[in-house]
Order: structure tokens, then C-alpha cells, then sequence
């Protein structure tokens, strides 16, 4: 009996720290994804959301918004795929990859360039400061 009640405590315990583990973005925040999901976000979400997360009409824009800086890349995920109940933000149904691209972009579009991952040669980058850029 002890080892009944024990192992149905086990699977609780598990099961909850499952449900409570953020999900994790597998596609990295590369330019790459950035352009995908900006692909993405224009066919899915325009609707509400407006062009490229601007004014939208039935839901707020994702630009410059200080209330969504906060939300991590997983609470956007969940958003995304589990929908709002209670609003017009609904599950969209789009797989997982998919999400991820979205998420990446409606970060990136947030974020400041020290967050964002930019191609290019850092050396040459280093010259044109120290050299004509004067800096």
C-alpha cells in the first residue's frame, strides 16, 4: 500500500513540474528565424494584430508596447498556441516550429540591438568605427 501511495505521489509531483516547465525556444534568434517568423506573423496574425504587429483592429498592437517587454519568449509561446480564453485571441494551431519563428520575430521587433543577433565581421565592423566613422 505504501509503495502504491508513494508512486501515485510520484507521478503527481511529475506531472506537475511538467505542466510548470517553460517551454524552450529550439530554433535560436538568428536573422534567419527573424525573417521567418516576420513571414509568418504577416499571414497569421494581420488580421488583429495589424501589418508587421502595428495598429490592429481587434487586437493591440505588439510594437512598442512596454506591457509585452516583460513576457518571456515561453509566456508568448503559450500565448500563441493555447489562445486567451475570455478574449478574441484564440489557439491558432500552428506547429510548434512555427510558434517559435513567430515568437522570435515578436521579440525581435521588441527588442533593442544588443539583444538581437546580427550577421557580419566584427574586425572590419572595429575599423570602420575606429577609422571613418571617427568614433
Amino acid at each position: 500500500m505504501r509503495s502504491v501511495c508513494f508512486a501515485l505521489l510520484l507521478g503527481m509531483l511529475s506531472a506537475a513540474s511538467a505542466q510548470q516547465t517553460a517551454p524552450k525556444n529550439p530554433l535560436g534568434r538568428g536573422p534567419e528565424v527573424v525573417d521567418a517568423g516576420h513571414v509568418l506573423f504577416n499571414k497569421t496574425c494581420t488580421a488583429c494584430h495589424g501589418m508587421d504587429g502595428g495598429e490592429g483592429e481587434r487586437a493591440p498592437a505588439l510594437v512598442g508596447d512596454r506591457r509585452f517587454f516583460r513576457l518571456s519568449e515561453g509566456a508568448i509561446y503559450d500565448t500563441i498556441k493555447h489562445g486567451i480564453p475570455g478574449t478574441a485571441m484564440p489557439a491558432l494551431g500552428l506547429p510548434d516550429e512555427d510558434i517559435w519563428r513567430i515568437v522570435v520575430f515578436i521579440r525581435a521587433m521588441r527588442s533593442s540591438a544588443s539583444e538581437v543577433d546580427v550577421s557580419g565581421n566584427v574586425d572590419h565592423g572595429k575599423e570602420l568605427f575606429a577609422g571613418k566613422g571617427g568614433c
